[in-house]
């Protein structure tokens, strides 16, 4: 597939399933912003793996979106909650050496 006919598929997947991506993610994630960050790395991931989608406009390629949004915002959910756990620790540990 050429650069041009990647790019077109990609703008088409995402004209058609954009509103479906946010909501996925804002669902998983609880935050506007977060969701944009998910959308667009979950994009990413879509583009590495357009050779294997037959078209762009399909049940196929609705529900290979939907797996893969779901899954990057899961992925983001947990590394915040991993980060937000060390930060809470880091804050602890500060204020117990305060005394």
């Amino acid at each position: 597939m050429t650069g041009n006919a990647r790019n077109n598929k990609l703008d088409i997947i995402y004209s058609r399933y954009k509103d479906l991506m946010h909501y996925i993610a804002n669902d998983v994630l609880r935050d506007y912003h977060l969701a944009e960050d998910a959308v667009n790395q979950a994009l990413y991931r879509i583009s590495e793996s357009l050779d294997e989608l037959d078209e762009a406009d399909s049940a196929q390629t609705k529900n290979f979106v939907s797996v893969v949004t779901k899954r990057t915002a899961i992925d983001m959910y947990r590394k915040r909650a991993k980060t937000d756990a060390l930060s809470l620790n880091a804050l602890i540990a500060d204020f117990s050496g305060a005394e």
